[in-house]
């Protein structure tokens, strides 16, 4: 190999890192994440896997379901039927407010940019809640006579 050969191999030795880096100077080798690079996903808990919502919803038509909206609100009541949009329409619904219940209705509509979230309401586990919930309040009322 000619000197002159050397010389050009070793500029682009030294000068090929700098091509091979993005418009943040970042290696585009290197480790980090790029912008166009997905975020690496989370573990999350096999009991918290998140779910495609519009099966999901379709899945639970028919079904009792508790709607949590982002105000606070719960609305518990059969699944009628949602739209494309997720709206929903619950038939005879209770209202729920800081897990007091507050009123009922027979027909509901949520519009569905004020729901936090949907799921199955397990009324067994419910009231096993209540009665311990019962349970805890008449034994404080014991304790403090």
């Amino acid at each position: 190999m000619s000197d002159s050969d050397k010389s050009r191999s070793s500029d682009r030795s030294r000068s090929s890192p700098e091509r091979s880096r993005d418009s943040s100077g970042r290696s585009r080798d290197s480790p980090g994440r790029s912008r166009g690079s997905p975020r690496p996903v989370p573990r999350q808990s096999s009991s918290n896997v998140p779910v495609n919502p519009k099966p999901f919803i379709n899945s639970l038509t028919g079904q009792e379901v508790n709607v949590k909206l982002k105000w606070g609100m719960e609305y518990r009541g059969i699944l009628k039927c949602a739209d494309t949009y997720m709206n929903l329409q619950l038939t005879d619904a209770e209202e729920y407010i800081q897990h007091v219940k507050k009123s009922t209705m027979k027909t509901l509509l949520i519009r569905c940019n004020n729901i936090l979230y949907v799921h199955k309401f397990d009324r067994e586990a419910f009231e096993e809640n209540e009665r311990r919930l019962a349970a805890e309040k008449a034994q404080n009322n014991n304790t403090e006579e």
